[in-house]
C-alpha cells in the first residue's frame, strides 16, 4: 500500500527557525512509523452514486462509474489462503467475524473463475513439462475430493470406487514440478497417463 505523506504543519523550506530564529528550515531525512492494522482476506469498498432526480418527468443523472466487483488481488487473497489450508467455510467465518460477509459457494465460484481463465492452462504446460522431464517421483496420498467421491457413488460395486491423490514430482535440471493428481486410479496408472505426453 502506498504511505501516507505527513507534511510538517505551519512550516515550509526556507522559512527562519522557530529554536534559533538565524538559520533556515531545509528538508530533512524523512522519519518512517508503521502502524499495523487487522483485516479480513478480503477487503470491500463501498461505492455510492448521488443521484439527481427531476421533479417534473421523473429523469435521473448520475455519474456512470465502473467499479470491477471482484479485483484480481481478491481472488487472490481467497486462493492464498485456500492453499494454505483454510477450508471454504472456515474462511467464510472468518470473512464474517470481520465484518465483510462472504458465503463460501461464493468464495469457491471466484477461485474457479481464476481456474477457467489462467490456472488451467498453466496446469497444462506444467503437465506438458513434467512429462518431458527425466526423472519422476510419485506416490498416493489419502487426500480426498469430494467431487470425485460424489461421482463414485455413482458408479456400480464391480468399478473400482476408491478416491487417491496421486503426488508426482518432475525433475528437469534445477526445476522441479510437483503436480497432484486426483481420480480413482493409482500412482503407477495416472504416472503412465502423464507419460502418454511425452
Amino acid at each position: 500500500a502506498s504511505p501516507h505523506i505527513h507534511p510538517v504543519e505551519g512550516c515550509r523550506p526556507g522559512d527562519l527557525c522557530s529554536a534559533c530564529g538565524l538559520g533556515k528550515y531545509y528538508e530533512g531525512g524523512d522519519r518512517k512509523k508503521l502502524s499495523f492494522q487487522g483485516s479480513t482476506p478480503v477487503q470491500v469498498e463501498r461505492h455510492i452514486q448521488k443521484t439527481l432526480r427531476c421533479n417534473r418527468c421523473g429523469h435521473e443523472r448520475m455519474n456512470h462509474i465502473r467499479v470491477d466487483k471482484w479485483t484480481p488481488g481478491a481472488r487472490s487473497a481467497i486462493i492464498i489462503q485456500k492453499l494454505y489450508g483454510t477450508p471454504w467455510h472456515r474462511l467464510s467465518r472468518i470473512q464474517k467475524l470481520g465484518g465483510v460477509p462472504i458465503a463460501a459457494s461464493t468464495l469457491y465460484g471466484q477461485s474457479k473463475i481464476v481456474w477457467e481463465d489462467s490456472a488451467k492452462a498453466i496446469f497444462q504446460a506444467l503437465y506438458q513439462r513434467a512429462a518431458n522431464s527425466r526423472w519422476w517421483f510419485s506416490d498416493d496420498t489419502g487426500n480426498k475430493i469430494l467431487s470425485v467421491m460424489a461421482q463414485n457413488k455413482l458408479l456400480e460395486e464391480s468399478q473400482r470406487r476408491a478416491c487417491h491423490t496421486t503426488a508426482i514430482c518432475a525433475l528437469e535440471g534445477d526445476f522441479k514440478i510437483n503436480l497432484y493428481v486426483t481420480t480413482n486410479q493409482y500412482c503407477l496408472e495416472n504416472l503412465e497417463k502423464l507419460l502418454e505426453k511425452r
